[in-house]
């Protein structure tokens, strides 16, 4: 089971030929207390008992729906109050919570639990309830005509609906100052809601990403015949050549660069993912002498100008997965268990057990899950100690709330 932040996968120890310089790795570089805090708000190991006789249907991050059509609110830790005995059934739809009873609709806010509006069936009515709208129609004179219609934002009812909830704007992205739309023959970028300009990519394209000053870095790589003798790299037993265009926005000109790394992807630093970094990558390495791509993925990060690369590195191994726990924290998922480390990589915990014998789920409080035939242990990696055995896991509603039945007993 992964079902949690995942920030990294795949580290690798050694960096060989990448051109420009390395930089020593330091967790609390990488991540920095602003990052940290943002993806780690404050949580508490709790617990309460859903000492309930029926089992569960349906659930999502806001809600609970038993099998007899009682609602329980994860937030509010209460039972939404209905008269359910003519419930016909119960859908968690995009914008709201929809109850189908025998004679009307019930429509229930996810964020406060209380009912937003009744809508009584009939003959003459026909309704449609779309992802963010409610449409009533009624049959009059042989045709059904329009008579209400409810739009709901952020879970809850518009009161009163402004031009741009209603207007259907372009798939448009952001960066920077720019907006954007692309398709596999190039992008075209937008400033200030007008035109920009297009930019056009040439064959070969494998892949292109954003940097985090908005310049576009653009992979082409070509396969060639097994007997070529020019070569850049060899994958697998395939012969390739690339190459690397980094295209500056702002003088709208473009030039090839140098790197010596086939990059798998990349993630710009930007208000919602502050990291240490302008940007991580997920890479492979060329070797200089054999020109082998190497089979595994190294991760770091690496500035905008694409001179200095960070490669992610530790003493104690090659982790295979990083989650970050509150207090500046990080929990490291090895093959042969999880060490706790701070920012500057010291050691703080660990627990050694076989990973690939078990279900591993790590929270940001630092619980661990693990699972095994059914069964789960739950274990404090702060604390050293174990808190619970031999209780099954049903399902996650979010990174932090998980449904957990021991016996006949469900837990939150």
């Amino acid at each position: 089971m992964k079902k949690r932040l995942i920030i990294l996968v795949l580290f690798s120890f050694l960096l060989f030929g990448c051109s420009g310089s390395t930089k020593k790795f330091v967790m609390k570089d990488a991540f920095p207390k602003k990052f940290t805090e943002m993806m780690t708000p404050k949580v508490s190991m709790s617990h309460k008992t859903l000492n309930y006789d029926a089992e569960i249907s349906q659930m999502n991050e806001f809600v609970i729906v038993f099998n007899d059509f009682s609602i329980y609110h994860v937030e509010l830790e209460e039972f939404l109050q209905f008269d359910k005995t003519t419930t016909n059934f119960i859908n968690l739809n995009g914008q709201y919570l929809l109850i189908n009873n025998t004679n009307e609709y019930l429509v229930f806010s996810y964020k406060t639990g209380k009912k937003l509006l009744t809508l009584e069936k009939g003959l003459t009515f026909d309704f449609q309830f779309n992802y963010n709208e409610i449409i009533v129609r009624e049959l009059i004179e042989g045709s059904y005509q329009e008579k209400e219609k409810y739009y709901f934002k952020d879970y809850d009812l518009l009161e009163e609906v402004q031009e741009e909830d209603l207007l259907i704007s372009p798939n448009l992205n952001k960066v920077k100052k720019y907006e954007y739309m692309s398709n596999s023959e190039g992008i075209t970028l937008f400033k200030d809601g007008k035109f920009y300009t297009y930019y056009q990519f040439e064959e070969n394209m494998k892949s292109w990403y954003f940097l985090e000053n908005g310049n576009i870095l653009t992979l082409y790589i070509k396969e060639l015949p097994n007997d070529s003798k020019e070569y850049d790299f060899i994958d697998g037993v395939k012969k390739c050549k690339y190459k690397y265009v980094l295209y500056e926005i702002s003088k709208k000109r473009e030039k090839v660069v140098e790197l010596n790394i086939i990059i798998g992807f990349l993630m710009p630093k930007n208000d919602q993912f502050p990291i240490g970094w302008d940007n991580v990558i997920g890479y492979k390495k060329i070797d200089k002498e054999t020109k082998v791509l190497d089979e595994k993925s190294s991760n770091g990060g690496i500035s905008n100008n694409l001179k200095t690369i960070t490669p992610l590195e530790f003493d104690f191994g090659m982790p295979r997965d990083v989650t970050i726990i509150d207090g500046g924290l990080f929990a490291l998922e090895m093959e042969y268990g999880i060490f706790l480390i701070n920012g500057k990589n010291k050691i703080v915990n660990q627990l050694i057990f076989d990973v690939d014998s078990y279900g591993v789920d790590i929270l940001r409080n630092a619980t661990v899950m693990l699972t095994i035939n059914g069964k789960t242990i739950i274990y404090n990696l702060k604390k050293g100690e174990s808190l619970k055995k031999d209780i099954e896991i049903i399902d996650s509603l979010n990174l932090d709330t998980y449904i957990l039945k021991d016996n006949d007993k469900y837990y939150v």
